[in-house]
């Protein structure tokens, strides 16, 4: 999950979208359950307007 990978990573993006793809769970859900990041983290990472660059995502949300 491209979305992702500047916050957890290229390899833990790529292994969620892999367990994702063979489970049919949601990514959001997986990496929540994995402790990657809160649901919080989450929404605002996944928001439209963080994806297509119309809003800044907070400092706090850094590579982990």
């Amino acid at each position: 999950m491209t979305a992702l990978a500047p916050h957890i990573g290229y390899a833990a993006s790529t292994t969620l979208a892999r367990q994702a793809l063979d489970t049919g769970r949601a990514i959001k859900d997986l990496a929540a359950e994995a402790g990657l990041l809160t649901a919080e983290e989450l929404d605002t990472i996944l928001r439209p307007e963080s994806l297509t660059g119309q809003a800044s995502l907070p400092d706090t949300l850094t590579m982990r």
